[in-house]
């Protein structure tokens, strides 16, 4: 049993750690207290990225006491040694803290044979090490180190005790540093970039493609996409498989590229209980190696906006047609092939369309009608 003075100390890092809005105050406070209540020189804080699996961000671990030469060999070679990967690689406990020492990783054998023992943790004089799992709702969102010397004591069963109970406060603190995180830089996104597209439904995904804001639009329009067979069932808010797809082609679109700018991606998706295609822009912001913001624009049921105030206009229903197959991008031969019709009679009735809605040519004519259906 902790004694009273144990139970204040690591209800102090709690306290301390729930005081925190970003992720990274949290993980700073927390090493720096940790080194004190637990008798420890150093210890690391990682954060684990979800998707496309759990692994280790290793281009943003908080240290306390250890220097930063090691840490860039950890992230350059070593990590692949960590024996304490593996642990929550094959973990699949859903707990909301999981305590590991050394010996429950590793024999004290394997250990003092091994070059990450010998080439990385004994030049720094770490010999015992322990480690604070933070789960929450199934989800590892982040480990806790605290490492010790050979001639200092392993860790006891007091330390263990004290660090399930941290756990359990850290667990709790993590996910809400995380969440207000992800609010915080959803809203900025929005507020400064969304008042200007032409675009009604709103979805903001985290690197792993989890939804951190969704509007009514898009959530009425995702209802119609989404069909059983195509939900991923790990997901908050399940999305069509299409846009995962369009997400990851938009990654690997935006890693080819050498300049530091926003990708973006026009795409199109078939509503299939209307018929009708949705028009879908999706943006990679503040995006690096292991992180970014995917913002996914679309516009519910396109081919009946158009038609709604298009008709205002005195169009006819086969110049609706040609409109919206113009806006599509279809060249005026491949419009007389889908309506079986003639190219020129295909140009009689742009003529017609471009003198209704007062345009000179085809790309006003887009850009006005696309004007038209962000309005609703």
């Amino acid at each position: 049993m902790l004694k009273a003075r144990e139970l204040i100390d690591i209800m102090e890092i709690g306290r301390t750690a729930m005081g925190c809005d970003e992720v990274d105050e949290l993980r700073k406070a927390v090493v720096k207290a940790v080194v004190r209540v637990f008798a420890v020189e150093r210890a690391n804080f990682f954060l684990i990225r979800s998707y496309p699996s759990p692994r280790p961000d290793l281009d943003h671990i908080v240290v306390e006491g250890i220097d930063q030469e090691y840490v860039d060999l950890y992230r350059q070679r070593y990590n692949q040694m960590d024996p304490f990967l593996k642990t929550f690689f094959t973990s699949t406990q859903a707990v909301t803290a999981q305590v590991v020492t050394t010996g429950h990783v590793i024999s004290a054998r394997d250990l003092g044979r091994s070059e990450y023992y010998n080439d990385f943790l004994r030049p720094q004089s770490i010999h015992y090490q322990l480690v604070i799992y933070l789960w929450s709702s199934g989800q590892l969102l982040g480990t806790l180190g605290l490492c010790r010397a050979k001639d200092e004591k392993n860790f006891s069963p007091t330390d263990f005790a004290k660090a399930e109970l941290l756990g359990s406060y850290l667990a709790g603190a993590l996910q809400k540093a995380i969440f207000m995180g992800k609010v915080a830089k959803s809203s900025e996104i929005i507020n400064s970039i969304c008042p200007d597209l032409p675009y009604k439904g709103l979805i903001v995904l985290d690197e792993s493609l989890e939804p951190v804001y969704i509007n009514e639009d898009a959530r009425k329009t995702i209802s119609s996409l989404t069909e059983e067979k195509e939900l991923r069932e790990d997901s908050l808010f399940p999305l069509p498989g299409e846009l995962y797809t369009q997400c990851k082609l938009l990654t690997e679109y935006s890693a080819r590229q050498k300049e530091d700018t926003a990708a973006n991606r026009e795409a199109k998706i078939l509503n299939k209980s209307t018929g009708q295609t949705i028009s879908t822009n999706l943006r990679l912001i503040n995006h690096s190696r292991d992180s970014g913001l995917y913002l996914i624009c679309m516009n519910q049921n396109e081919g009946t906006l158009l038609s709604k105030h298009l008709k205002k206009f005195g169009l006819t229903g086969r110049e609706l047609e040609v409109s919206k197959l113009v806006c599509e991008g279809f060249k005026n031969s491949e419009i007389g092939e889908k309506l079986f019709i003639s190219e020129y009679t295909v140009e009689n009735h742009l003529r017609s369309i471009y003198e209704k809605l007062e345009v000179k040519n085809r790309t006003s004519m887009a850009h006005k009608v696309m004007h038209f259906t962000s309005q609703g």
